[in-house]
């Protein structure tokens, strides 16, 4: 992920309505293309297709928290409700807590590192698993 920086604003010369394809070429090697704009009800949960979040796969999430919020948690779960990473942002302790649930219990949260996200300031978050562990990183839009 990179910074994110606004380039330039371009007005509609065409009716939105007729857009239906897009096209990229020249000399550019394409990693990820995410065509979308939908906003997904919060609470939100759903499964994950294929081989789940296997190892080298990522997780790409985008989002803004809410001007007023205090924290919000993304959960990445196993289908017997066991949460293999708790990922919790918490403006009001100003950290970004990380935790495990296994079989109904906590494990140690892990507090290392700075509160990255600012409220109201859309972000971008990929939450990858390796062998060992899960990175996970973000770009504040």
């Amino acid at each position: 992920l990179f910074f994110q920086k606004e380039l330039k604003e371009y007005e509609h010369r065409l009716p939105l309505s007729s857009i239906t394809h897009f096209s990229i070429d020249g000399d550019v090697l394409i990693t990820h293309i995410h065509w979308g704009g939908k906003y997904y009800p919060v609470p939100y949960e759903s499964g994950l297709i294929g081989e789940g979040l296997a190892p080298g796969k990522s997780l790409m999430i985008f989002g803004m928290p809410e001007k007023k919020g205090k924290r919000f948690h993304i959960n990445i779960l196993k289908k017997n409700g066991d949460i293999a990473l708790h990922f919790n942002p918490r403006f009001d302790e100003k950290a970004v807590v990380r935790n495990s649930l296994i079989s109904n219990e906590w494990g140690n949260e892990e507090r290392e590192g700075k509160m990255p996200f600012e409220k109201a300031v859309g972000f971008d978050l990929e939450i990858k698993n390796e062998e060992y562990a899960f990175q996970v990183r973000t770009t504040l839009m």
